[in-house]
């Protein structure tokens, strides 16, 4: 990597919810503006579930230093709810044993109000953002 450049984030967004999506994106994009990296943006045209093959397949073909994912997950009256948060759960998990960094901006809530509620007040793009830029300074000490 050249001393020079910026450490490079992809944010993988699911845009499922519209509006509410793309203010959740606007927001993680504002916070990475003011900060020393440089960012690419994948949007997933699906929901959260397919979030970790899309970090699966840029860190395997396209690699970035780190991925923020955002996605919004409202709990409905399924268990496919629970199904989801696992299975991102046991990707991301796998992927931190693998050396994949990654700054978790997905926000799940019981209603919608609640869900808005938490994207307006940028609740985990802030922890996702510290989350990852924590990850890549650790990975360049030398």
């Amino acid at each position: 990597r050249n001393i020079m450049s910026k450490p490079n984030i992809l944010i993988v967004w699911s845009n499922y919810y519209g509006e509410l999506a793309k203010k959740q994106l606007d927001s993680c994009v504002q916070r990475l503006k003011q900060s020393s990296y440089s960012y690419q943006i994948e949007t997933v045209e699906a929901g959260t579930y397919e979030i970790p093959a899309v970090i699966h397949y840029y860190h395997h073909n396209k690699p970035f230093e780190g991925y923020i994912p955002l996605s919004l997950l409202l709990k409905g009256s399924t268990d496919h709810y629970e199904f989801i948060l696992d299975h991102v759960k046991t990707c991301f998990t796998r992927f931190a044993m693998d050396g994949i960094l990654i700054g978790n901006g997905i926000i799940s809530a019981p209603s919608l109000d609640l869900l808005t509620s938490r994207v307006e007040q940028d609740e985990r793009v802030d922890e996702a953002y510290r989350a990852i830029d924590y990850l890549i300074r650790l990975t360049h000490k030398k």
